[in-house]
């Protein structure tokens, strides 16, 4: 039997991750997997976000690592006791280039986008988050 349940998260996504794992530890035995796929883009419309580092408020800064960084951990950390009843057990977080490079200007230079510095901190810390026994 093969199950998938996805979830959004929005703005604060802690409450999400919450209700998701009640949900999972009331109706399942163990998991499988994880998909972590969550993200404050460079074309989000909060405030002071899509901006250079110097100008980027410590708001969206927080809620970039909030729902990038912080949730994901969350979602693996209260997920464990299943996962480690799981068959082939596999978490992945989907990242980002920008989590593996410095900010590069040109990256995007042909896009109505930017790369804010949270989001660059948030993937590159999601690239070194793993899951281990």
């Amino acid at each position: 039997m093969f199950n998938v349940i996805f979830s959004e998260g929005g703005e604060y996504p802690f409450a999400y991750v919450y209700k998701n794992v009640e949900l999972l530890l009331k109706n399942y035995n163990s998991l499988d997997g994880i998909v972590n796929n969550a993200g404050l883009t460079g074309t989000s419309p909060i405030l002071n976000y899509v901006v250079k580092p110097n100008l980027q408020s410590y708001e969206s800064f927080l809620l970039a690592m909030r729902i990038n960084l912080a949730a994901p951990f969350l979602l693996m950390q209260l997920l464990t006791p299943l996962l480690l009843k799981g068959k082939n057990t596999s978490v992945v977080n989907i990242s980002s280039i920008n989590g593996h490079l410095t900010s590069k200007p040109n990256l995007y230079k042909d896009l109505n986008m930017e790369s804010p510095a949270a989001y660059e901190i948030s993937k590159a810390g999601l690239v070194q988050l793993r899951s281990e026994e």
